[in-house]
């Protein structure tokens, strides 16, 4: 029993990690996370079956390093259900956490939304160089960003 949390161990490690290097497993097995057993507690969507490739792998990963630290230490019985309950616990965490991530709203300002603003200097724009100016956006948010004097001249903050 050993060998399969080793190798539980190496396949939650290893595909991630193959994964980041190469973008090999992006959208995989995306296809398979529906929305069936799905919990909304105030926005936050908890998603109790964790079928993308980063919480499966998640799971074995910790369902492996758990099996390895108990293995021998207590019945096998004990150490499959404490590993298989902390692997999927972690696993609707890591799902819970990607699924937020993926609907969050980007609120940056857009370049047509900060034209015709009226701006702070905030960085002393140099003679010929650049600077930094603020602005406010129209979703009350600070914009700060580099700034050059058309003619080249310097404007102090």
């Amino acid at each position: 029993m050993g060998k399969v949390y080793a190798a539980c161990l190496i396949i939650g490690f290893v595909i991630p990690l193959i994964s980041i290097l190469t973008g090999l497993f992006d959208g995989f097995i995306e296809f398979l996370a529906v929305d069936v057993l799905t919990l909304d507690l105030n926005g936050v969507d908890i998603d109790f079956l964790p079928l993308s490739v980063n919480s499966l792998c998640m799971g074995a990963l910790v369902y492996g390093g758990i099996g390895l630290l108990l293995y021998g230490k207590m019945p096998l019985l004990y150490v499959n259900l404490i590993g298989g309950g902390a692997g999927y616990l972690c696993a609707v965490i890591l799902q819970t956490v990607i699924s937020a991530m993926k609907h969050t709203k980007n609120l940056a300002a857009e370049n047509a939304e900060l034209l015709n603003r009226r701006a702070q200097v905030t960085n002393t724009i140099m003679q010929n160089g650049f600077g930094a100016v603020s602005l406010h956006s129209k979703s009350t948010s600070v914009v700060s960003c580099p700034a050059k004097s058309e003619d080249g001249t310097e404007i102090r903050q």
